[in-house]
């Protein structure tokens, strides 16, 4: 009999025509279920089932003895219900792990002994607690990406029973709040170190993203710190971003600092080179090298023209020099391959004596030795560039002074520089009739002045002045660029009077070091300038560059270093030592010059 019904109530009837009703308040799940064991357990009553043994059994061998399937206390077939995730709180977590999300659902526990675990990614949580059957709370693993599946796995005592796969949790997404250094070449290549949090355990994968490049060599060091090698890239701010997750769960970092790529001061150089060098010549032709008798003369004026400008240009010669210098001007170009060799001790890290002497011809200043020194310097000398100091050592009259300098050798030219030394060069070429001077002409150094200031005045527009900071500081008495004045120990102060007939570089001028690598430019198809790439460069300072001779043995014995006097202008020359140092950068880039 069915008795009173709810208008809610369901009817179900089982195979044996037993008819169950399941009140409108039992129509969940359990009801349902539940309902229907009793039915399955009605029909197995009505069917004979006999209790044997303190359970029930099949009768005539109907169940196999060996069948492993769970039967309740009354001898039915208990019904394995699954495990069902209906939501989690919260979605989302940190990638550090360790926070607690609430699991929430339907036959997540058994009133059994039954074990539970949970899982995040597919990651066992690092603790579980089933609270109910509906109710799981989950300690979150370390992990990153987005949509992770939130699991639980029901063990029993012959069965394991998992939830259906989700995409309900999400690890927080990286965030990048400073990285160091903030700025790199464009070649690239700079470790760069990012530091934020959420960049997950190491399992995960992970990538840094500068621009839209991949950064090289990612390492994560911990869930709040990266580091990796910046790609290459034009110049320019560029975001940085962290990618972490596997393929199907990347998530990416939000907008964070930014990096910039900074042009090398030699890249600006190469980008601007057209600019700068843009109808600019440094070979003179058309000019005199070396004063000659040959040279265009109207009386004691020597006619010559500025080859930028086309402005005709005058110098005045002491009629006794005309007498002593050669009757044809040097052959240009007349060498393959020249060195130039500085002062620096720097000469003395490497063993390049044979390389030197190895080229056509090689230029060293003043009477720097190369005794003692032939592995780093070499031996080989075709020209000597002599300053007034040096020449007014030579024609010293005191024995004892004179006796302290070197005397001039015969194994190279002369090469006299200084324009106020018209006088020194007629007494040194009678005094050392047989040996080979050559005095520098004042057109050459007229034109190798005005080209320069031109340049330099094109640095400066161009706010190229100082591609970085520029270490070589101006003393009161020198440029700095290429070292100052120097004797070795013992030397005599009777020397230096000889320093204000030379006059020093002013603001448009090249410095001497400079000059000469021109002037070897007009003789060579190639230069190479060995000792001078350290002070261009700026890895040393004029306090601490010494000339690679300083600490050779010989008490007493003057040898000059290059000299750069400077009167006035100091305000200005830290500045335009830094155009110093980045045209012989450009020259080197654009013509037959090489910073060894």
């Amino acid at each position: 009999m069915r008795g009173e019904t709810h208008p809610r109530d369901q009817l179900f009837e089982d195979h044996a025509g037993v008819v169950s009703v399941v009140k409108a308040d039992q129509t969940t799940p359990q009801g349902i279920l539940g309902s229907r064991e009793s039915s399955e357990a009605s029909r197995a009553t009505r069917e004979g089932v006999l209790v044997g043994d303190g359970g029930f059994g099949s009768v005539g061998g109907a169940k196999a003895e060996d069948e492993e399937e769970e039967e309740d206390d009354w001898g039915s077939k208990a019904v394995e219900l699954e495990p069902v995730i209906l939501t989690i709180e919260p979605y989302h977590g940190p990638a550090a792990g360790g926070a607690l999300i609430t699991i929430m659902g339907h036959h997540l526990k058994r009133d059994d002994e039954s074990e539970v675990k949970a899982t995040v990614g597919g990651v066992p949580c690092l603790s579980t607690v089933p609270v109910d059957a509906e109710t799981v709370v989950c300690e979150t693993p370390p992990g990153a990406g987005d949509k992770q599946s939130v699991g639980v796995l029901r063990i029993g005592k012959d069965t394991q029973i998992e939830t259906s796969p989700n995409t309900l949790f999400s690890y927080d997404a990286p965030r990048v709040s400073s990285i160091a250094p903030e700025s790199g070449r464009t070649s690239g290549g700079n470790l760069v170190t990012i530091l934020g949090d959420n960049f997950g355990p190491n399992r995960c994968p992970f990538a840094v993203l500068i621009g839209n490049l991949t950064c090289a060599y990612p390492t994560r060091r911990s869930d709040g710190e990266v580091t990796c090698s910046a790609p290459p890239q034009e110049a320019g701010p560029k975001s940085v971003s962290v990618v972490v997750g596997h393929k199907d769960h990347e998530v990416t970092s939000r907008p964070g600092p930014m990096y910039t790529y900074t042009l090398t001061p030699s890249e600006r150089l190469k980008r601007e080179s057209g600019r700068l060098l843009g109808g600019l010549s440094f070979t003179f032709d058309g000019t005199s090298v070396v004063f000659n008798q040959n040279a265009n003369m109207e009386g004691r004026e020597w006619l010559e023209k500025n080859l930028l400008t086309g402005e005709p240009v005058s110098y005045t010669v002491i009629p006794a020099l005309r007498e002593v210098v050669p009757r044809m001007d040097l052959e240009r170009r007349q060498h393959g391959t020249c060195a130039l060799v500085f002062n620096s001790d720097r000469l003395l890290s490497d063993v390049r004596g044979k390389a030197i002497d190895a080229h056509d011809a090689v230029f060293r200043f003043n009477n720097a030795p190369t005794e003692g020194f032939e592995g780093h310097v070499g031996s080989k000398t075709t020209y000597r560039f002599a300053q007034a100091k040096f020449l007014r050592a030579l024609l010293e009259r005191n024995p004892e002074v004179r006796g302290r300098v070197p005397r001039l050798g015969k194994d190279g030219a002369l090469l006299v520089t200084a324009e106020v030394a018209q006088d020194f060069f007629v007494i040194l070429k009678k005094t050392f009739a047989y040996s080979k001077m050559f005095y520098v002409s004042n057109s050459f150094v007229h034109n190798a002045r005005s080209v320069y200031k031109e340049l330099q005045n094109r640095f400066l527009e161009m706010g190229l002045a100082l591609a970085e900071d520029d270490e070589l500081a101006v003393g009161e008495r020198g440029r700095g660029l290429l070292g100052r004045g120097s004797s070795r120990a013992g030397g005599s102060d009777r020397f230096e009077d000889v320093a204000s007939l030379e006059p020093g570089p002013e603001l448009f001028e090249p410095p001497f070091g400079v000059l000469c690598t021109l002037f070897a430019m007009q003789l060579c198809k190639s230069v190479t300038a060995f000792g001078l790439a350290d002070t261009v460069e700026g890895r040393t300072s004029p306090g601490a560059r010494q000339p690679y001779y300083s600490s050779v043995s010989g008490e007493g014995v003057a040898v000059f270093d290059l000299d750069e006097v400077g009167r006035g202008a100091t305000g200005h020359r830290g500045r335009v030592a830094g155009i110093d140092r980045a045209i012989l950068r450009l020259l080197a880039m654009t013509q037959n010059l090489t910073l060894a």
